[in-house]
C-alpha cells in the first residue's frame, strides 16, 4: 500500500508541476473555437481553411491540408529567448511518405534565421527538432529506426534545457545535442501546420507546409524530464480514443434485382467499446458519372528549341485523346508557359504539334504565362504576340465551346462544357492581368452572365508552393472571389506543387498549383488528373506521367482529394445507442423498379468521434406482378392508393402511379390496377 501511494504521489507531483509549467496548450477541442490556447491566451487564427474533426488522439484535432496553418499572434510568452522550455504535440502523416514539410515554428521565412521549430526532412523523412539565433544553428534528428514512415499517431516532444537540445519520439530520447545557440527571440508569429527554416537549417531557404493531423500541442517554460516525458505521453495514451467503423452489408455493392423496399444492413464496431447513433443517407437525384479535366502545366522546357523533348508533349496530348473515353475526359486547361522563349518560333510549332492533337476531340483553353510573353511583371501590355499568332480567338470560334474573349486578342477568354450531368465555365486569364484595363470587370461579367454554371479560374501565377499569394494571385483572387459559382483556381509558374482553400461567404474556393517543369525530372511530362465524382461528393488528383507511365509519388501534395458537393443526400433513418460488434438496418420504402440508388451511413460514437462509409449502390429488380406496386406480392388496395395519390397528376408523381408510361397518371392506371386485384 505504501508503494501504491509513493507511486501516486510522484505522480501528482509531475502532473501538477507540468502543468504549473505551461505557457500555452491547444487541445482542439472545442468546435465552435478549435484554435483556443486553454493556458496562454494565445489563441490560433484558422487560415486558409484547415478543418476541425472529432477524430483527434485526445477528442478533437486540427486537419491541414497544405497551404492552411493556424496563427497564434507573437505574444510575449513565445519568445524563449535563452530560457530552457519544451513543446509537446500528437501528429498524423497523410500520407506515409510525406517529406518536406513544417509542423510548427516561430521563425521567418529565411535561412539562419532566430527562432525554433520541427520539420519532416526533405529527402528522407526524418523528424527534426532545431533553434537558432540567427548565426548558429543546432537541430536534434530521428534516427533511422525512428522515421514514422507510416500514418500512425505519434508523440513529440523538443526540449531545450541543461546545456542540450533533444528530441523525444513516443515517450523515449530520440537524439540530443550540445547547445550553442544564443536567444532565439524573433518578431514572427507562432503558426502552426507550416513554418520557417524549412528544408535545410542553415541552408537554402524553402516553405512546406504540413498535410495530416495535429493534436495536443502545448508549450512549457521548463526544461521537461525524461520521467514527465513519459508521464505526459502514458496519460495520452490512457486518454486515447479510436474511432467507430462502419462496414455495409448489404445489399451487396452494385447488386441487381434488389427489392423496391430493401433492406440496408450495416456492422458497426467501436475498440473502445462505446455505443453508436448510426444514421443512413439517399441520394435525392441519380447521381451522374464520373468525369476528368486534365491540367497540363508548364510545357516550356519539353518544347524549347535546344532540347529534345517534344515528343514527351506529344506524348501527353496523344494519351489524353486515347483516354478520352475510359475517363470521361470533359476537358483540357493548358496553364500556360506554353513555351520557354516567347519569340522563338521553333518552339511554339512544337507546341501547336502537340496541342494541335487536341482538335475536334476534346474542349480545350489556353493563356499566356510570363515565358509566353515579351514583358513579365507590372508591365503592360505583355505582348504575347506569338501566342497569338498560334492560338487566337479565331482558331477556338468554330467550336460551340469556346465562349468568346476579352478585348482583340485571345490572352484572357473562356469556354463552356457540360459533364457529370452539371454545366461549367472555365476562364483563362493571361499571366499577371493589368488590374487597370478591365479584364477583371469583363471576367465578373461573364461569371455573373453564366451564374447557373460551375466556375474555375485558369491562370499561370495565383500562388505559392506554401499555399501563399503574392500580388498577382492577390489581385487575381480578390477581384473574382465574391463569385458564388466560382469553386477552383488552377496555377502552375512555381516549381513543384502547392494548394489552399478559401472560405468567401460560406462558399470554399480552392486553388491548385502544379509545376513539373524541372521536378522530379525536366523530362517527366507530368500532368493533372481531377476525376470529380458526384456520387461521392469529392474530387480525386492524382498526379501522372504518360510519358513515364508512373504516378508521382503517392504523398499528399502529388495526388490527394477534395470535397465537392454535387450531389445532395438526405436522411433514410437512424437507429441509437448501436452496440459495439453490431449489425444495424432500415428499410428504404417504395423505390422504383429497374433503377439505380445509392446510399451510405455514417456513425458517430459516445466520445463523439465519427466514421462514414463509401457510398454504396444497387439496383432494384423489375415488377414481380403486373400491377404490383409495392412489390409485397399481392395486388391490393394499397396499390390502389398509390394511383389515387397522383391521380390527375401530370409531373411530380409517384412514377409507379404511371402504369404505362404516358407521363400522366389517370384513368387508364386505375384501371390497370383494379382489373389486377388478387
Amino acid at each position: 500500500m505504501k508503494k501504491v501511494l509513493i507511486c501516486f504521489g510522484l505522480f501528482f507531483v509531475l502532473l501538477v508541476f507540468s502543468v504549473n509549467a505551461q505557457l500555452s496548450y491547444w487541445s482542439f477541442d472545442d468546435a465552435s473555437n478549435p484554435g483556443k490556447d486553454n493556458s496562454g491566451g494565445n489563441d490560433g487564427t484558422l487560415m486558409s481553411n484547415p478543418t476541425w474533426t472529432p477524430n483527434g488522439f485526445n477528442n478533437g484535432a486540427i486537419i491541414f491540408n497544405g497551404g492552411d496553418y493556424l496563427d497564434c499572434g507573437n505574444d510575449s510568452s513565445l519568445n524563449m529567448g535563452t530560457k530552457d522550455f519544451s513543446i509537446s504535440f500528437w501528429y498524423k502523416k497523410g500520407a506515409a511518405q510525406d517529406m518536406f514539410e513544417s509542423i510548427l515554428y516561430k521563425s521567418t521565412y529565411q535561412k539562419s534565421a532566430p527562432g525554433y521549430g520541427f520539420l519532416i526532412r526533405e529527402s528522407s523523412g526524418h523528424l527534426k527538432f532545431s533553434i537558432s539565433d540567427g548565426v548558429t544553428t543546432i537541430q536534434a534528428r530521428a534516427p533511422e529506426n525512428l522515421r514514422n514512415l507510416d500514418t500512425d499517431w505519434h508523440h513529440v516532444v523538443g526540449v531545450r534545457g541543461g546545456g542540450q537540445i533533444k528530441l523525444y519520439i513516443d515517450g523515449g530520447l530520440a537524439d540530443q545535442a550540445a547547445d550553442t545557440v544564443g536567444s532565439v527571440d524573433n518578431n514572427e508569429n507562432f503558426v502552426i501546420g507550416k513554418g520557417g527554416y524549412g528544408n535545410n537549417i542553415g541552408g537554402t531557404y524553402m516553405i512546406f507546409s504540413f498535410f495530416g493531423k495535429i493534436d495536443e500541442i502545448a508549450i512549457y517554460d521548463k526544461a521537461l524530464t525524461d520521467a514527465e516525458i513519459s508521464q505526459l505521453y502514458q496519460n495520452s495514451l490512457a486518454n486515447h480514443r479510436n474511432p467507430p467503423l462502419v462496414i455495409p452489408n448489404s445489399p451487396a455493392y452494385n447488386a441487381t434485382g434488389v427489392s423496391t423496399s430493401p433492406v440496408l444492413d450495416v456492422s458497426v464496431t467501436d475498440l473502445d467499446g462505446d455505443s453508436m447513433n448510426v444514421t443512413f443517407y439517399r441520394a435525392t437525384t441519380p447521381p451522374q458519372e464520373d468525369f476528368t479535366i486534365i491540367a497540363l502545366p508548364d510545357t516550356q522546357n519539353l518544347v524549347r528549341y535546344d532540347y529534345n523533348y517534344a515528343h514527351i508533349f506529344t506524348n501527353q496530348t496523344k494519351w489524353i485523346v486515347a483516354n478520352k473515353d475510359a475517363l470521361n475526359i470533359a476537358f483540357v486547361t493548358h496553364l500556360g508557359d506554353i513555351v520557354e522563349n516567347w519569340n522563338v518560333t521553333l518552339e511554339w510549332d512544337r507546341a501547336n504539334q502537340s496541342m494541335s492533337i487536341l482538335d475536334r476531340v476534346v474542349p480545350y483553353g489556353v493563356l499566356p504565362g510570363n515565358h509566353d510573353e515579351e514583358f513579365w511583371y507590372y508591365v503592360y501590355p505583355h505582348n504575347a504576340y506569338y501566342y497569338n499568332q498560334y492560338f487566337n480567338y479565331q482558331r477556338f470560334e468554330k467550336y460551340a465551346w469556346y465562349g468568346g474573349h476579352y478585348g482583340d486578342n485571345n490572352n484572357n477568354n473562356y469556354q463552356l462544357f457540360s459533364a457529370g450531368g452539371m454545366d461549367f465555365i472555365i476562364i483563362h486569364l493571361e499571366f499577371d492581368p493589368d488590374p487597370s484595363s478591365g479584364v477583371f470587370a469583363w471576367a465578373n461579367q461573364v461569371l455573373a452572365n453564366h451564374s447557373n454554371r460551375r466556375a474555375i479560374i485558369s491562370s499561370h501565377f495565383i500562388i505559392n508552393t506554401d499555399g501563399s499569394r503574392q500580388t498577382v494571385g492577390d489581385n487575381i483572387f480578390n477581384a473574382l472571389k465574391d463569385n458564388p459559382n466560382l469553386f477552383l483556381m488552377l496555377c502552375g509558374h512555381r516549381h513543384h506543387e502547392g494548394r489552399r482553400a478559401d472560405v468567401v461567404n460560406g462558399n470554399i474556393i480552392y486553388t491548385l498549383l502544379a509545376d513539373y517543369q524541372r521536378w522530379p525530372r525536366m523530362d517527366g511530362g507530368y500532368l493533372r488528373i481531377m476525376t470529380f465524382s458526384p456520387k461521392n461528393n469529392k474530387i480525386y488528383v492524382k498526379t501522372y506521367s504518360p510519358y513515364l507511365d508512373t504516378y508521382l509519388t503517392p504523398d499528399s501534395n502529388s495526388n490527394f482529394t477534395i470535397d465537392y458537393s454535387m450531389t445532395t443526400y438526405t436522411e433514410i433513418g437512424a437507429n441509437v445507442e448501436v452496440g459495439n460488434g453490431s449489425s444495424t438496418a432500415v428499410i428504404w420504402p417504395n423505390l422504383n423498379n429497374n433503377t439505380k440508388y445509392y446510399w451510405y451511413a455514417s456513425v458517430v460514437d459516445s466520445n463523439g468521434q465519427t466514421a462514414t462509409t463509401n457510398v454504396w449502390e444497387f439496383t432494384t429488380g423489375g415488377m414481380a406482378l403486373p400491377g404490383d406496386l409495392n412489390n409485397d406480392g399481392v395486388i391490393d388496395i394499397q396499390d390502389l392508393i398509390i394511383v389515387a395519390t397522383s391521380f390527375g397528376l401530370t409531373s411530380s408523381f409517384d412514377p409507379r402511379a404511371d402504369t404505362d408510361s404516358d407521363d400522366e397518371v389517370d384513368i387508364f392506371d386505375m384501371v390497370f390496377v383494379a382489373s389486377r386485384f388478387s
